[in-house]
């Protein structure tokens, strides 16, 4: 049994040993389907999706995947990106063109359909069946999608059966809040042989009236919905020439979660990974897991994210020494060694001293935009701060404070008042305030923090050493995002604050340094693992296409 912190809830998960192996007991020895991932825009977060598909394809031992990204319409290579569909034998696609203009370019558009048409396979991952409306033969190929009435038939289950509604009659697509819902099976397929009859999918988007040609379509189960008064397609199939589509609500990701229980849902993941080898050659081998949710209960099984070198990831701790940083504090601190390796983990322990003003574990290296991922772990009998600064430096000239002083902003790390996890404090002279959320000066007012501080929940390791907490520091410009334990707490847009003209002269703000903090006098025992980092510009991992 293992604890896991998931999404601000505490739950107590069993962990089949099948998990640990990369589910590749059920990867029957043979060739790898190859995958490419197309991604690139869209109103939903495209670019973690595109993590979870890659990870959920990779860990299942079945395939190998690329990543293409789509450029914008007008952008740096839009004219010049040509993906090379033809050595792909599934193409999950994860683009969404609501509510941006964009469109892919008219000889991929044309090299898609023969690609297509020729044998293809193509999962339409979620909002991607909101995309290019315009796209005639697009809408061909996913049969059902996010349209407007006059846009094409919809289909409702009744009695068992597929009902077309004629285009203008009825609603226009539309979806309720996430939620339970029960899916039920229509028609039997190798996609959903051996599924139960009837089991529930949690956190998904049940769509009504979801419009298209609706021509060679096959709908796989359906649910109820209660508001309409009708039953509607929850997957389906559709043959485009010789090709083969997947398309499916399932796979909802929003900007504020991660790892949502949606794709948790093991119902879900193997759909998902049984859909992917039916499209690349009609044969499905992925076995039904013994933990496939019922009709009376949800399955959920978490999974690790893979970092690839490939996809821009790079270790900023390599688990055996501190290569790669430094410890930056006063004089008089300079031989009380605070910051360590301890058993592959970075740990600062300064409990029962308190004698020292503030050290931090800077790196050497400096970061402007990035994504930075870690986990960490605290202790109730440990009352000390700590936390995470970012686009700082460090200042020992005669003005700095005390004669050293790190400048710039800080994600806040206080074990004994959760909330406070995953805020922004900015440490830079002359500011020395909490600037997400906006106050006048040191102390946190509760009632000012955002609802979601109020939410954040942190496991602690006094009696279990499996108590890890997850933090996740997102900076692109000046907007700045925070998650912890999966849970987006900050939202910020810094412009005029993190790039004014105090932190310009500072240097700092928009570029800088990474360092964890050992807060003045504090007595702390907190450890990081697993700290990973890419930088933004990186994100054009195999953009080779």
């Amino acid at each position: 049994m293992l604890l896991k912190h998931l999404n601000g809830k505490c739950q107590l998960i069993l962990i089949f040993t099948v998990f640990f192996v990369s589910f590749s007991t059920f990867a029957k020895a043979g060739k790898q389907i190859k995958v490419l991932i197309v991604d690139g825009y869209g109103n939903h977060d495209w670019s973690y999706s595109t993590e979870c598909i890659k990870s959920l394809l990779l860990n299942s031992g079945l395939c190998r995947a690329d990543v293409t990204t789509a450029p914008a319409v007008g952008a740096p290579g839009y004219d010049r990106w040509q993906p090379a569909f033809d050595k792909y034998d599934v193409i999950v696609q994860n683009t969404n063109s609501i509510g941006n203009g964009n469109y892919w370019p008219e000889k991929v558009q044309a090299d898609f359909e023969k690609y297509m048409k020729n044998g293809g396979g193509m999962l339409v991952f979620h909002s991607a069946n909101n995309a290019f409306g315009e796209w005639g033969e697009y809408n061909r190929m996913i049969g059902l999608g996010w349209r407007k009435p006059e846009e094409g038939y919809a289909i409702e289950i009744r009695d068992g059966k597929m009902v077309k509604i004629p285009p203008g009659v009825g609603d226009r697509t539309r979806h309720g809040p996430r939620k339970t819902i029960t899916v039920e099976l229509l028609k039997k397929h190798p996609i959903n042989k051996g599924y139960p009859k009837k089991w529930l999918t949690p956190d998904i988007e049940l769509y009504t009236y979801a419009r298209g040609p609706a021509e060679d379509l096959e709908v796989l189960s359906y649910t109820y919905d209660e508001k309409t008064g009708k039953n509607w397609p929850v997957d389906w199939v559709i043959r485009y020439g010789k090709g083969r589509v997947y398309n499916a609500t399932y796979g909802h990701i929003w900007h504020d979660l991660r790892e949502p229980q949606g794709i948790q849902c093991v119902g879900f993941q193997t759909s998902f990974l049984r859909a992917v080898q039916w499209l690349a050659n009609g044969k499905v081998t992925y076995e039904v897991p013994a933990d496939f949710p019922t009709e009376t209960n949800i399955s959920l099984r978490p999974f690790e994210l893979v970092y690839l070198q490939e996809d821009g990831w790079k270790d900023l701790f390599n688990g055996e020494d501190l290569d790669g940083w430094a410890v930056k504090c006063l004089p008089a601190d300079r031989d009380k060694v605070f910051w360590k390796v301890n058993d592959g983990m970075i740990e600062c322990d300064s409990i029962g001293r308190g004698d020292h003003h503030y050290v931090w574990l800077m790196t050497e290296d400096e970061f402007d935009d990035f994504e930075l991922r870690m986990e960490f772990q605290i202790f109730k009998s440990s009352t000390g701060n700590s936390g995470v600064q970012f686009r700082s430096r460090y200042d020992d000239s005669a003005s700095a404070p005390s004669g050293g002083w790190l400048n710039g902003p800080q994600v806040d790390i206080h074990p004994p008042m959760p909330l406070r996890a995953g805020l922004i404090y900015d440490e830079t002279q002359d500011v020395k305030r909490w600037i997400y959320p906006s106050l006048e000066n040191a102390k946190m007012v509760a009632e000012k923090a955002p609802k979601p501080a109020h939410e954040t929940e942190l496991v602690y390791a006094d009696n279990d050493p499996d108590a890890w907490n997850t933090m996740e520091l997102d900076c692109d410009g000046m907007k700045i995002e925070t998650f912890v334990n999966g849970r987006r707490v900050t939202d910020f847009d810094a412009t005029g604050v993190l790039d004014d003209e105090t932190h310009h002269t500072r240097n700092v703000g928009t570029r800088g340094k990474i360092a964890l903090q050992l807060h003045s006098k504090s007595q702390l025992l907190i450890r990081f693992k697993n700290l990973r980092i890419r930088k933004k510009n990186s994100l054009s991992r195999h953009r080779r296409f």
